[in-house]
């Protein structure tokens, strides 16, 4: 976190947290990338629906957005159009849940609603013809200055190159149903695969939908049955990690406390991390108080070390590394990686 300076003669804080635990050889808390989920639902009457199901452990505080404007390969033409943003406010959002966004054209943000999670923006009026949407980690903008992540796509019939440079496919990440109907359910199987990705072919194959040509609503009330897979079937390895790279924050003129969430996804067994201080660390241990040496987790949640930031009267640059490792469980121990 990089505290910068109120006034001339309070200190400056750096504190940067970059550590990647391993856990079976696997990296901790990998972002969001494309097929992490998949769009199951879409209704462009009445008040507009749609849903989406998770095939990957969402973390708590992870934003999704939706857009219906236009993409031409780099980035979107204009955002005449609706923007969502999808919020999981609540703890880890378990892989197979489905999240149905309700009238989503609704003007008055206290109409719309999500099944789990919030729901911010200017929300979106879904036609029946020629409309498409798309899912993605990054604000909807008019120029980027690298690619952002899309996670998922949808339409009703987009034509081509609605998809160009977006890293998605249609039959494997989006799909394209090409014919203009007002709503469409995915009514396929969600139970039976040995793993979440598996059920991507299934979901962006249009057989395995319902498609109401006339009256969306028809496939109202959305079901929210979560996906799931067999009994005995490997899972994603735990693995725990910091939220973010790093966050920032003014020092005041007295001391206060910040937290640094700490996620534990795919749980397995109970696992304790040891949380310390790396000896590259360039504040000196006065300005600082490391409140919490050790978290235990016994589920996927989400944990905060608890770190207070001490009054001084210095004027320094300074930074602090915060390391974790697993201490103990059932998980292997792996190496905690920092810059």
């Amino acid at each position: 976190m990089r505290f910068l300076p109120s006034k001339l003669n309070r200190a400056i804080f750096g504190f940067l947290i970059t550590s990647f635990l391993f856990i079976n050889n696997n990296p901790i808390h990998a972002q969001l990338s494309e097929g992490d989920i998949a769009i199951i639902a879409f209704n462009a009457d009445g008040g507009d629906d749609l849903a989406f199901v998770a095939l990957v452990d969402i973390p708590a505080s992870e934003n999704i957005y939706f857009t219906d404007n236009e993409w031409n390969g780099s980035a979107f033409n204009d955002l005449n159009e609706g923007e969502l943003t999808w919020t999981n406010s609540g703890s880890i959002l378990s892989a197979g849940s489905v999240v149905v966004l309700s009238d989503v054209s609704t003007s008055s943000s206290s109409g719309r609603s999500a099944s789990v999670g919030t729901l911010s923006g200017s929300g979106f009026n879904l036609g029946a013809s020629n409309e498409w949407l798309y899912a993605l980690t990054s604000v909807p903008a008019t120029s980027y200055a690298s690619s952002p992540t899309f996670l998922a796509a949808f339409a009703s019939d987009a034509g081509n190159g609605w998809l160009t440079n977006t890293n998605l496919s249609e039959g494997t990440t989006a799909i394209d149903f090409n014919d203009d109907k007002d709503g469409y359910l995915y009514n396929g199987v969600k139970s039976g695969e040995t793993n979440f990705s598996s059920y991507l072919v299934l979901i962006y194959n249009s057989n395995n939908w319902q498609i109401e040509s006339s009256n969306g609503e028809n496939i109202l009330p959305i079901p929210s049955t979560s996906f799931t897979i067999e009994s005995g079937s490997s899972n994603p390895d735990p693995s725990v990690g910091f939220d973010s790279g790093s966050s920032s924050e003014n020092e005041t003129d007295s001391s206060f406390s910040v937290n640094v969430p700490v996620t534990l996804s795919d749980y397995d067994a109970d696992v304790t991390v040891s949380v310390t201080v790396d000896g590259s660390s360039t504040a000196e241990s006065g300005d600082y108080t490391l409140n919490t040496s050790s978290l235990s987790f016994t589920s996927s949640e989400t944990k905060n070390i608890s770190l207070d930031i001490n009054d001084d009267a210095d004027n320094d640059d300074e930074t602090v590394i915060l390391n974790i490792a697993v201490s103990s469980g059932t998980a292997d121990l792996g190496t905690s990686q920092h810059t």
